[in-house]
């Protein structure tokens, strides 16, 4: 399944929901390119930490469960442990070419789009 996350009232970018086990353990490994994927976790901080071992370099866009932006990173290809500054439910893996489009603190939107 897809959705749009809305960036403003005329950007939209559309995202992968990687919803199954194997979605979520692969993300971006063994891709050439950053594309845009969208992750949902149960709240937490430690244990939601990501990886970049096989990426190639992402935004890595950290939302709590009010969809409010709580953190943003660049991550670079063989991190072992990336945790947000703070808890996150929803996780957006994006190219950095989108950096300046997501601004800690503001809330992200979001609709379902059929595949």
């Amino acid at each position: 399944m897809n959705i749009d996350v809305i960036l403003s009232k005329n950007e939209r970018i559309k995202c992968k929901v990687m919803s199954s086990f194997y979605e979520r353990a692969r993300g971006l490994m063994f891709r050439s390119k950053a594309t845009c994927l969208f992750f949902e976790f149960e709240e937490g901080r430690i244990r939601n930490a990501i990886h970049s071992f096989f990426c190639p370099t992402f935004l890595a866009v950290f939302a709590d469960r009010r969809k409010k932006i709580v953190d943003k990173k660049i991550v670079f290809p063989f991190h072992a442990f990336i945790v947000p500054k703070k808890k996150f439910k929803f996780l957006l893996e994006v190219p950095i070419s989108l950096n300046k489009n997501f601004k800690i603190g503001s809330k992200l939107r979001w609709k379902n789009v059929r595949k």
